[in-house]
């Protein structure tokens, strides 16, 4: 069953507060402004593709150009 499923890469709301030098509490307006598509786990629990992260930041800026371009998020010590 799952070899029907393509593995996706999420990040946590403060993995992207990170990547982007924001806070988290403009990670979740962007997320109920519907700017950032998220997948809503629980009440308080977001997860964000990288795919959606990357078509957020090409629409938002100028360097974001090349789509192999790689975002690393920390895993430790960010929950």
């Amino acid at each position: 069953m799952l070899n029907n499923y393509k593995m996706v890469h999420c990040y946590t709301v403060p993995q992207v507060a990170i990547l982007l030098q924001v806070k988290k509490t403009y990670v979740y307006d962007l997320i109920n402004s519907k700017q950032l598509p998220a997948i809503r786990l629980s009440e308080r629990r977001y997860r964000i593709s990288e795919q959606a992260l990357m078509e957020y930041l090409k629409e938002k800026s100028e360097w974001v150009e090349n789509t192999n371009n790689v975002i690393h998020a920390p895993y430790e010590g960010v929950k």
